[in-house]
């Protein structure tokens, strides 16, 4: 059995619109999939994050 990746996921991240809903035709290339684990979206590696961010999220963590 092939294993490729399906095709649209191959698209460029192209965000969310303002109702925070995926914009169409979005893949997962340049995704970062840190962002997601399985009990759902990461509330540390988020969109756009740092090495910096993540180091600040978990500091506010532990407070």
């Amino acid at each position: 059995m092939r294993r490729d990746k399906i095709e649209q996921l191959k698209n460029d991240w192209l965000g969310r619109d303002s109702n925070g809903k995926i914009r169409s035709g979005s893949g997962t290339a340049h995704l970062n999939s840190a962002q997601f684990t399985p009990h759902g979206a990461s509330k540390i590696y988020i969109e756009g994050w740092t090495p910096d961010s993540v180091k600040e999220k978990l500091q506010e963590a532990k407070k």
